[in-house]
């Protein structure tokens, strides 16, 4: 099973319109076109109404919501196209054990990556390579894709004795209907 999710470089770097002090944003899920949930440092710095500068006024956001997980909807204001914006200014939000400035983003994404959405790579994936997964191909592996968006929950530790107790925070995922049904000893319902 490979999943072919591929990584927003959501984390943006900017600063508060009136004090230009500097902020953080990680975007953690879209709700509209110009809305994002996002995670925010200093948190405390965007209160409802507090506007923030990306990229020298490329990109402008404004807190519209405290949610109380902490977290803050914010609305983008920017001309063109979101995506080739965060492109533009965004960078990869890397795990805190990847310590090395990452040059190249393509470097954090794997090879199968198609579609854009998650927060962190599914990094068990990236040590695999074309050259790899053609070898595992010509053994006779067959290979399977799902989308599973990696959210900012993967970051959590587990830090209960019961695990029932834990929170975990919802990813979205994508299978198709074929996986979906596909039985234990490898035959796939019909429908």
């Amino acid at each position: 099973m490979l999943n072919n999710t591929r990584v927003l470089p959501a984390r943006l770097i900017g600063a508060k319109k009136e004090t230009h002090g500097r902020m953080e944003f990680l975007l953690l899920k879209r709700i509209d076109k110009n809305q994002w949930e996002v995670l925010v440092k200093p948190g405390r710095k965007a209160k409802v109404g507090a506007e923030m500068v990306f990229g020298d006024g490329k990109l402008n956001a404004k807190v519209v919501e405290v949610l109380p997980t902490g977290n803050r909807i914010v609305e983008f204001d920017f001309e063109g196209i979101f995506e080739e914006v965060l492109d533009e200014l965004g960078t990869m939000p890397l795990p805190p054990y990847i310590t090395e400035t990452l040059d190249d983003q393509e470097r954090y994404q794997t090879v199968f990556s198609k579609h854009t959405g998650s927060a962190a790579a599914p990094t068990a994936g990236l040590h695999f390579s074309k050259h790899l997964l053609k070898k595992l191909e010509i053994k006779g592996v067959k290979f399977a894709e799902v989308t599973l968006h990696v959210g900012l929950g993967t970051f959590n530790p587990v830090e209960v004795e019961d695990l029932s107790k834990h929170k975990m925070d919802s990813e979205q995922i994508w299978i198709t209907e074929v996986i979906a049904l596909k039985q234990p000893d490898n035959s796939v319902i019909e429908i």
